[in-house]
């Protein structure tokens, strides 16, 4: 997939990604922004642009896990139930 479908997709699903990840990830140090057509990881303390691998392994885990959810959400012939092992597990 190229960097441009990438961001495309990130930003249309924008909106259910920031509200999974705002209700998963606390204590909701960061926010997540359409900016120029491209999802980012804004600090809300600062303000700042932040990139993933300046992020705990546990945001990481909640970032990933409201991408795969906002995502699955759109599929019209996913499967009508997802097991989940533990998924917050590491999430801070």
């Amino acid at each position: 997939m190229t960097h441009g479908v990438t961001n495309q997709i990130l930003a249309e699903n924008a909106q259910e990604i920031a509200r999974t990840f705002a209700s998963i990830h606390m204590p909701n140090e960061f926010e997540l922004k359409v900016d120029g057509g491209a999802l980012a990881i804004v600090r809300r303390k600062t303000g700042g642009k932040v990139e993933l691998d300046q992020m705990s392994t546990g945001q990481r885990a909640a970032f990933a896990l409201s991408l795969f959810l906002a995502m699955n959400g759109r599929l019209h012939s996913g499967p009508p139930v997802l097991l989940f092992d533990d998924p917050v597990a590491h999430v801070d």
